[in-house]
């Protein structure tokens, strides 16, 4: 489930119910004390009643060793709420990794009719990034042939935006196949009106170094070097790769082939870009 998915099916359950409280709320509060001590992999920090109706507890934890990876631990909040803390009747959830926070934000119901309990299981993963972070991507269609993308990872972050004057996802991806394959550097371009976002891709092991650069032409042939720096960071290319392949996903569950075309002016899906990608990363063993 997506983050626009898991908003839609929390707005319909609070609309059509109410909320936990007193001894019931109390009792769920006792139950993530008892699950995330048991956590081999968190260390539980806190747990707290927040009063918000969309947020109603929110806990706290820290990876209890620095040896572990950020998908550990994103695993590892996942099992603890599937297993241990949700109501089997229904369960909405959805888990996000952004800057220095892993979450699992959640909605659940114990029986048809019952109340709701929400809230938001949050892990600080700064003593695990170290200088390699975690890179978020969200890119958006705006219709007519537009798009915008926001690029962060917790520290830096750029909005770029493009036109259907260039391929945009398409080049992106094959760029992000070429270093699946081995490439040890690749890039792209995405093409303003006017203007061009240049991306630099430096392979280095399982690391990656991402620089993305603003040149005032489009279609421009200067040098990097005269190039304004808008977006640097260092990565695991894995990681990066499945931002992007999730973005492709969610991109064609929204719209699919034909309304891709429409919104992206009369350009196709790429397709045969995003299932390479989609094997390379299955073939890499990264979920």
């Amino acid at each position: 489930m997506n983050e626009d998915e898991f908003a839609r099916a929390r707005t319909k359950v609070i609309a059509q119910g109410f909320p936990s409280s007193g001894g019931d709320l109390e009792g769920m509060i006792v139950d993530f004390h008892v699950a995330l001590d048991q956590s081999t992999l968190l260390t539980l920090r806190s747990v707290k009643k927040t009063g918000e109706p969309e947020r109603m507890i929110q806990a706290r934890c820290e990876p209890a060793s620095d040896a572990l990876t950020i998908p550990q631990v994103i695993a590892e909040i996942e099992r603890v709420w599937m297993e241990e803390l949700r109501y089997t009747h229904f369960d909405a959830h959805v888990v996000t990794h952004r800057g220095y926070e892993a979450a699992l934000e959640f909605i659940t119901l114990p029986a048809p009719g019952s109340y709701y309990v929400t809230g938001r299981i949050v892990v600080d993963t700064r003593q695990i990034q170290g200088p390699i972070r975690w890179v978020t991507l969200d890119y958006r269609l705006l219709g007519s042939g537009s798009s915008e993308a926001e690029i962060t990872d917790g520290v830096n972050c750029a909005l770029l935006s493009a036109t259907f004057l260039s391929h945009v996802l398409g080049d992106l991806t094959r760029a992000v196949n070429a270093l699946l394959r081995g490439e040890p550097a690749a890039r792209c371009d995405w093409a303003e009106e006017p203007g061009q976002y240049r991306w630099l891709f430096v392979r280095s092991s399982e690391e990656l170094n991402i620089r993305i650069l603003w040149f005032d032409r489009t279609f421009s042939n200067e040098l990097d070097e005269k190039g304004r720096p808008v977006f640097e960071t260092e990565c695991r290319l894995l990681q990066f790769a499945a931002q992007l392949r999730d973005q492709l996903s969610s991109l064609l569950d929204r719209y699919g082939e034909a309304g891709y075309r429409r919104e992206w002016g009369n350009s196709d899906f790429p397709m045969r870009e995003y299932q390479h990608l989609e094997e390379r990363i299955s073939q890499a063993g990264y979920a």
